[in-house]
């Protein structure tokens, strides 16, 4: 189940929720609603990209080195739960 698409105002309030646990700052609700209609979830994660945005981080002086992505990211786990 596709919970984004599928039940969009239990995904707004858990995304919601977690967003003002983490910066005690809570998003509008219609605002959220459009970043996640345009937000496309899958299991794939793909690690060149998320290498690319890492060296780009250390670049812009945001990171002192780009992190092993093969130690950081357990794909296996995202397999199983996909199964793969």
């Amino acid at each position: 189940m596709n919970l984004v698409t599928e039940q969009p105002d239990v995904t707004v309030k858990a995304v919601a929720d977690q967003i003002e646990e983490m910066t005690d700052k809570r998003p509008a609700d219609d605002e959220l609603e459009a970043a996640l209609a345009r937000t496309d979830v899958s299991w794939d994660i793909n690690l060149d990209s998320m290498g690319e945005y890492a060296a780009l981080n250390e670049e812009a002086g945001f990171a002192r080195q780009s992190p092993d992505l093969n130690e950081l990211v357990d794909l296996s786990v995202i397999k199983e739960l996909a199964g793969e």
